[in-house]
């Protein structure tokens, strides 16, 4: 498990951390727990690059957790944080998004690129698609097809 306290601590009024982290799942709550454990770095940028929860209330209170310990919070949806969860109220993945942009503004969590300091954080999306896919096809017919088995085809 990495350590943020064994990090060396640099010295100046404008110099600042940068982390990134991604698929941390707090609707676990262990991953949530692991998270409050996290040391408050009121300097430095966090870079949250998805999958954080399907609920958007868990994606609140993960963001509101973040905001308390990093000075700077920026947030890239993933596709877990795209599925449908029925207390949401989307009809579609494209409403998610616009309800977790909201939220982030909302919140202070930056979604759009901005300067910290002399360094510009530029969050960007991307997303898997299919085309990108070179590999040669799984052939074995014991195996569903994927649009059975992935929730992406299914929560999305």
């Amino acid at each position: 498990m990495f350590d943020f306290d064994q990090l060396e601590q640099c010295e100046g009024e404008d110099v600042f951390g940068v982390y990134a982290v991604s698929d941390v799942h707090t609707d676990k709550r262990e991953n949530m727990e692991l998270l409050q454990s996290w040391p408050p770095r009121p300097k430095d940028v966090l870079l949250l690059a998805g999958d954080v929860s399907n609920d958007l209330s868990v994606v609140k209170t993960t963001l509101q957790l973040l905001l308390e310990r990093f000075g700077h919070v920026f947030f890239c949806s993933g596709n877990h944080d795209l599925w449908l969860h029925p207390k949401d109220g989307c009809k579609d993945s494209v409403e998610k998004f616009q309800k977790l942009e909201e939220l982030c503004e909302e919140l202070g969590v930056k979604t759009q690129p901005s300067f910290v300091g002399k360094v510009l954080i530029v969050p960007l999306l991307s997303w898997y698609h299919a085309s990108f896919d070179k590999e040669p096809e799984i052939l074995d017919e014991t195996l569903p097809p994927v649009e059975k088995m992935m929730s992406d085809f299914m929560l999305c």
